[in-house]
């Protein structure tokens, strides 16, 4: 809306132009209300500027508004410089439309995810997650993306939950380009789930890569694994319909295996593939090891 003073100026404007048409010869009238004129013009386009001034800001301010939800992102910062100095905060708080971001640090937590949840850090090397030699450092969700991390220290229990990712009963999710190391017991633990690990450096777990225990719909590919005392896959359990795929993977300086199968295949009715693999330093026999019989698919896979 306009201001009143200014329609008060406008009309007087209208006023002095009418008036200045029917002054007829009189020079001396029709120079004073020309000046008079020209002060309005000068008024009315100050006025103008104004009221555009403003309009432009509020939808500047607007548009920072609308693109500050539309990214969805809370920032977690060890500076303070985000929404959250810590990523057990930022998931307290966290909506079902939201991403976690992690700017770089050193965060020493053990971090429990929710359903869809994605947390993506800022850089591999840089943003790191430390359990502090306790438990699972990271323990996934249904439809969560685990992205961009390093993730340090579990605990080191035998067998139980000690891993740098737990995967427990879920299905849909995503371990995407970190680095997996120095972990208490296992890298990642894959249990009763359904998940893709792929592009992620793991090494130097305590004991191995990737354990995958009663799982359908695995996807392991793109992955370096590498410097472990056991192996550098572990599979446990074959269930009915397991249905898994390892692709494309370098596996090497795993001192006992490669990819290793300790149990006997009794169910037939699963899908094993394991292909386009590489393995160093390894004896042939032990770059892909299943005990017993399987009916496994292995193609294309080389061993240096």
């Amino acid at each position: 809306m306009l201001p009143l003073n200014f329609l008060q100026k406008l009309l007087a404007q209208k006023n002095a132009i009418i008036l200045y048409t029917k002054v007829g010869s009189n020079k001396t009238m029709k120079n004073m209300i020309f000046k008079n004129l020209k002060k309005s013009y000068v008024l009315i386009v100050l006025i103008c500027l104004g009221v555009i001034s403003c309009v432009s800001t509020k939808k500047a301010t607007n548009v920072g508004k609308k693109n500050s939800l539309e990214t969805n992102r809370i920032i977690v910062s060890k500076d303070k410089t985000g929404d959250y100095s810590s990523i057990t905060e930022a998931i307290k708080n966290w909506k079902s439309n939201q991403k976690i971001f992690i700017k770089n640090g050193h965060y020493i937590e053990n971090i429990t995810l929710k359903e869809g949840m994605e947390i993506i850090g800022e850089d591999n090397k840089k943003t790191i997650i430390d359990g502090n030699n306790d438990g699972w450092v990271i323990k996934a969700a249904n439809n969560s993306k685990i992205e961009n991390l390093k993730v340090i220290n579990s605990g080191s229990k035998f067998g139980i939950n000690d891993a740098g990712i737990m995967i427990d009963k879920i299905y849909g999710c995503e371990i995407n380009n970190n680095i997996i190391t120095k972990n208490g017991h296992y890298g990642i633990i894959i249990r009763e789930s359904e998940c893709t690990i792929s592009n992620n450096t793991i090494y130097k777990n305590k004991v191995l890569g990737i354990y995958v225990d009663a799982s359908t719909n695995i996807v392991i590919s793109k992955n370096q694994i590498f410097s472990h005392k056991h192996s550098g896959i572990n599979i446990g359990k074959i269930i009915k319909n397991t249905n898994l795929l390892i692709k494309n993977n370098q596996i090497y300086n795993n001192i006992l295996f490669g990819i290793y199968h300790g149990s006997k295949c009794i169910d037939e009715k699963f899908n094993i593939s394991i292909i386009d693999n590489q393995f160093k330093n390894i004896n042939k026999d032990k770059a892909i090891y299943f005990f017993g019989k399987c009916a496994i698919l292995e193609e294309n896979n080389i061993v240096e």
